[in-house]
C-alpha cells in the first residue's frame, strides 16, 4: 500500500524524468526483459511482488484488447488492460529473449539467467541500477536527493493517472488498493492544476 512518509507527498517521476529513466536501462542481453519489468511498474502500476508472480498464463492475448491478470496482495487477482505497445514488447520478450526455463519454472514470465523465476530482490536491483544510471545523466543529477525505488515507479503510474483526469475509483481498481484513501494520496498533483484553473478564471464581471 502506498504510504505517505512523515506526511510527505509521494515521490514520483515527471514524464521527462520517466522517459530518461527508461532510456537509462543498461544495454545487453537482458535489456528487453528489464524494460518490460520497469514499464509494467511505471506504465501499468504493478508492485514488485506482482511482477515477480507474473506467469505466461496471466497474459490476455487479444491483439485489440490485451491485458494481464495480476496476482496482488491477499491473493486477490485483478485485470489490467495493457497499452498495445507494452503488450507487443512483452510478446517480443517472450518469443525472443526469455530463454529456456527450468522445468519447475516453465510458467514464470520473467526468468533469471539460471532459467528460474526472477527474484523480487533482482527486480529491485534492476530498478536501483537504472536509477543510478539516470542520476549520472547531464541534467538529472538532482535526482540523487530523492529516495528512488521500485515503489516510486508505482507512484509515478498513480500520479500520471490522476493528472490525466482518470477518476479515483478506476485508479483504485487498476492499482489494487483495498481502500480508496490510499488512492487519494495521488490527488496532490491536482493542486497546481487547481491554482492555474482559479488564476485563469475571470470573475471581474461579478465585482462592479
Amino acid at each position: 500500500m502506498a504510504k505517505q512518509e512523515n506526511g510527505r507527498l509521494p515521490t514520483y517521476l515527471s514524464d521527462k524524468e520517466l522517459e530518461q529513466f527508461l532510456l537509462s536501462i543498461a544495454p545487453g542481453q537482458y535489456h528487453i526483459r528489464n524494460r518490460c519489468i520497469l514499464m509494467l511498474m511505471s506504465l501499468a502500476g504493478l508492485r514488485v511482488v506482482e511482477v515477480y508472480n507474473l506467469n505466461l498464463s496471466d497474459l490476455i492475448r487479444d491483439e485489440d484488447e490485451p491485458g494481464i491478470e495480476v496476482l496482488g496482495k491477499g491473493n486477490k487477482t485483478r485485470y489490467i488492460p495493457l497499452p498495445i505497445p507494452l503488450y507487443q514488447l512483452l510478446l517480443e520478450y517472450e518469443k525472443m529473449y526469455r530463454g529456456v526455463p527450468k522445468p519447475d519454472h516453465a510458467n514464470a514470465f520473467f526468468l533469471s539467467k539460471r532459467g528460474t523465476r526472477i527474484s523480487r530482490r533482482r527486480i529491485q536491483e534492476i530498478t536501483e541500477e537504472t536509477f543510478e544510471r539516470l542520476t549520472q545523466q547531464p541534467g538529472f543529477h538532482y535526482l540523487k536527493q530523492k529516495k528512488l525505488s521500485s515503489h516510486k515507479l508505482r507512484h509515478t503510474f498513480g500520479t500520471g493517472m490522476v493528472r490525466e483526469g482518470i477518476d479515483l475509483v478506476t485508479i483504485q481498481q487498476l492499482m489494487g488498493h483495498t481502500n480508496l484513501n490510499t488512492t487519494q494520496i495521488y490527488t496532490h498533483v491536482n493542486n497546481e492544476q487547481k491554482k492555474r484553473a482559479m488564476k485563469n478564471k475571470d470573475v471581474s464581471r461579478f465585482f462592479h
